[in-house]
């Protein structure tokens, strides 16, 4: 009994100094105040990201923006190294799955029932969004295996070929879904975690007037 009470004891503590010691950092992992940190957070605007330590908390920005040659970089890629044929006259979408969207850390009370049909709900409605504001299917990307898994069922899967979309769009890997849509021009907008479908129709729209 004696031995189980210190066991308690010593974990409050740990757990304590833990949170004593969490230390808070923006998108350049320059170290900030908590309080600078929660206001950032409550923006909406950034999203949290594990740091590099147990204790590090990061923040990053929930859309990017940037600008490709799309002859030369993407729709290279895409046709050379997956075989998809891409309209050069028309938007690219894509839905590169992240981490957290193929763990099953956080399924363990789910059923697998439940599991598939909310994959399912997910690829239909994605779809239809897209193609209405955009007249293009989306392409899907997933990094690790437990993604493909997750929703082959419902769509053509496709591997990131070395990991380069990542590496033209996802500076901060990929801790989440992510959604990249390419107008004709070359602009595009990553945006990072789940979507409203108020702005994932004003994203499209964005891209598919451009």
């Amino acid at each position: 009994m004696k031995k189980i009470a210190l066991f308690f004891c010593l974990s409050i503590t740990i757990c304590s100094c833990s949170s004593l010691n969490t230390k808070y950092f923006d998108d350049n992992y320059n170290e900030i105040s908590k309080s600078k940190f929660k206001k950032l957070h409550s923006s909406r605007l950034y999203i949290l990201i594990p740091g590099n330590e147990a204790n590090h908390k990061r923040l990053i920005p929930r859309k990017e923006t940037g600008k490709i040659n799309r002859a030369d970089s993407l729709d290279r890629i895409l046709e050379e190294e997956l075989n998809l044929e891409i309209d050069s006259n028309k938007p690219i979408v894509i839905v590169h799955f992240g981490n957290a969207q193929c763990s099953n850390s956080s399924s363990y009370f789910i059923s697998d029932f439940q599991l598939k049909f909310n994959a399912f709900n997910f690829i239909r409605k994605f779809d239809e969004v897209v193609y209405e504001t955009t007249q293009v299917k989306p392409i899907y990307f997933y990094k690790n295996k437990s993604c493909l898994e997750k929703y082959k069922d419902f769509t053509s899967m496709n591997q990131d070929p070395d990991l380069l979309l990542e590496k033209l769009f996802l500076k901060y890997g990929t801790p989440y879904m992510s959604y990249i849509m390419i107008s004709t021009k070359g602009n595009y907008s990553v945006q990072i975690a789940e979507l409203s479908e108020g702005t994932l129709r004003e994203e499209l729209l964005e891209i598919a007037n451009d």
